[in-house]
């Protein structure tokens, strides 16, 4: 055989190696199974990072309902708080009334029956002769006068020499009854 013959054989050999080995690798990469696999990793990686995702989110709600248990909590704390302070509001206020009541009934006992008026006082006596009336009465006229005036209880019971809670007990009793 002569050289150039052996040179194109050669070179046909290569041609049909190259032609299947191509065939071959085009065949890998575009075949059916080929596109399958691909798209397995594909999804694959799609729902990876999709639980990456949801346990982000997850573990966002998770935190978020503590943090919401912890404001309920919270809540309930100070909603028994007011409840406690509110009952406590209306014992005093209760025990304000009856005081109030136990005040008004006093104040009538301690009034001079129209019997015991001493009878050398005439009914029309000059003012020096008229019998004061009982202390407690102007006291609380006093109080009258300065609550309707706008004054707080402190200032009230600094005027008068009284403690600030018999101030703030009898304007509380004013409010409540009118002038």
């Amino acid at each position: 055989m002569s050289w150039p013959v052996l040179a194109s054989s050669a070179s046909l050999v290569f041609c049909l190696l190259a032609f299947l080995y191509f065939r071959s690798y085009i065949k890998k990469r575009t075949g059916r199974e080929a596109m399958l696999s691909e798209i397995r990793e594909e999804v694959n990686r799609i729902l990876a990072r999709i639980d990456e995702i949801t346990e982000q989110d997850v573990s966002l709600f998770e935190e978020k309902e503590k943090s919401l248990r912890a404001l309920l909590e919270e809540t309930d704390k100070r909603i028994k708080v007011y409840t406690r302070d509110l009952e406590r509001s209306l014992s005093s206020e209760k025990a304000y009334r009856e005081l109030g009541k136990a005040m008004r009934f006093s104040v009538e006992k301690e009034e001079t029956p129209l019997k015991e008026v001493p009878k050398e006082l005439p009914r029309e006596a000059p003012l020096e002769a008229r019998p004061e009336k009982p202390v407690r009465d102007s006291l609380n006229e006093q109080i009258r006068e300065l609550a309707r005036s706008g004054l707080s209880a402190k200032i009230i019971a600094s005027r008068l020499g009284i403690s600030i809670s018999e101030a703030e007990m009898a304007v509380a009793l004013l409010e409540r009854r009118p002038f």
